[in-house]
């Protein structure tokens, strides 16, 4: 009997102290607005609500009645903010309307030569993107993008100073008819606004893209990426027409900072499509996690890669591909832009 007693005792104090570690974990999430180090917290929202059900299951078998309250108030503490994402596991594939051009855009932190040549140029060929946006490009972006120069034979590669790697190259089929690259902070950090257009000759709406690389939210970066996001979100709300800000933004949708930008731009969050799956793992996870399954994946990544559609854009898909050696994934989002004539400029 003392043995049996010994061992309820050892793990009620065990779901005690996660239940008291969750409890804290939960408040600095809530707490996120006020300072980058709350914020952090606010990132790890499923990652919090998977223990908090591991530490409530616990409590029903000890019957333990105020940590059973205590954990489901904390599973819906973190539960709340996901819940549209967990949702998408419910929803049907949309289809293509009549009327509209589709469009396929593929964007990836490439974290310069840890991307592999050949997987690289396999999700090229594999996905057969309109649009590829590229940051953190290797010194050989040229020669690995030279194979399929006749397929996008529309681009912008820019190179400037040490931070070179928040650099971003855009590779098109459709002509960039417009750039705009604004630069934040002392770090000159580009913000690009680029209209991409049909070819002359054919119909169909131009589309805006905004496109950017945050800086990382620790300390002083916190500021600059916010800055970023500010510049971002003001050449959004410029913008009439079919507008899509793309990228990786260096924020989970469950973010106060995330939650200030869509209600700011009022743009569509388009990685409610994918669910919690996650676009960025620390880097000796990044090969592993794809490994296991779409339920797991979650538990050692963020998704921090986003595409913000505007109201007039419809969403088809937007999805997670294949590892190419970087420690984030690839996004690929099939859009339908309105049927209008395109501007020319």
């Amino acid at each position: 009997m003392r043995t049996t007693n010994g061992k309820m005792a050892f793990v009620t104090a065990v779901v005690l102290a996660l239940t008291l570690g969750l409890g804290f974990a939960t408040l600095c999430a809530v707490l996120g607005g006020l300072a980058w180090p709350l914020e952090l917290f606010s990132h790890y929202r499923p990652q919090l609500a998977g223990l908090t059900l591991v530490a409530l299951v616990f409590s029903l078998l000890l019957r333990h009645g105020a940590l059973i309250l205590v954990n489901i108030v904390l599973l819906a503490a973190n539960v709340v903010p996901i819940f549209p994402h967990l949702t998408s596991y419910l929803r049907e594939p949309a289809t293509a309307e009549a009327g509209g051009r589709s469009l396929r855009l593929l964007s990836l932190n490439m974290r310069a030569d840890a991307t592999n040549r050949e997987r690289f140029g396999a999700l090229i060929r594999d996905e057969n993107p309109d649009v590829i946006l590229l940051t953190e490009m290797p010194p050989s972006i040229g020669s690995r993008m030279t194979p399929f120069e006749e397929l996008y034979p529309h681009r912008l590669l820019g190179r400037s100073g040490p931070e070179s790697f928040h650099e971003i190259g855009i590779f098109s089929r459709w002509p960039i008819a417009s750039i705009q690259t604004m630069r934040v902070s002392r770090y000159r950090l580009p913000v690009i606004a680029a209209d991409i257009c049909p070819p002359s000759g054919e119909r169909g709406a131009c589309l805006h893209l905004i496109t950017l690389h945050t800086m990382s939210p620790f300390g002083e970066g916190a500021a600059v990426r916010d800055q970023q996001l500010d510049v971002a979100a003001r050449a959004a709300a410029t913008q009439i027409g079919p507008t899509l800000m793309i990228g990786d933004l260096n924020i989970t949708p469950w973010s106060p900072t995330f939650a200030r930008l869509i209600d700011g731009t009022r743009l569509k969050d388009g990685s409610r499509l994918r669910g919690l799956t996650p676009t960025w793992a620390p880097r000796s996870w990044s090969e592993r996690v794809r490994g296991f399954t779409e339920t797991l994946a979650p538990l050692a990544g963020l998704p921090i890669d986003h595409a913000l559609a505007s109201e007039d854009i419809a969403l088809r898909a937007s999805r997670v591909g294949p590892p190419v050696g970087s420690d984030h994934w690839p996004i690929i989002v099939d859009l339908q832009l309105p049927d209008l004539a395109a501007p020319r400029f």
